[in-house]
């Protein structure tokens, strides 16, 4: 709640997130939850439909910059975990 009144304030995603030592996509995620009133459970999926899902165009906005700010913890880490991990799959069925 209280970073949801910042950001309603005008702080933005990444200067909130940086102010509090957390990952920017994640500090995006909590705020969704919040301002959006999504159960946790579905901000993934609020998050993949943002376009459509996030009527507010700056949340939509600072959501996008989010995730090109968090190498960490951001969707495009993920997609390459996954690949890392099908591949290593692969790799173990074929010794």
């Amino acid at each position: 709640p209280a970073l949801a009144a910042e950001w309603r304030a005008g702080a933005d995603i990444t200067t909130l997130a940086r102010r509090c030592a957390y990952p920017p996509y994640l500090t995006a995620r909590l705020l969704i939850e919040v301002l959006c009133g999504v159960p946790k459970a579905k901000v993934g999926d609020v998050v993949k439909a943002a376009d459509t899902a996030i009527q507010d165009p700056r949340l939509r906005r600072e959501l996008r910059e989010a995730m090109d700010a968090d190498p960490d913890t951001g969707p495009a880490n993920d997609r390459v975990r996954r690949i890392v991990g099908a591949e290593y799959e692969l790799l173990l069925q074929r010794k």
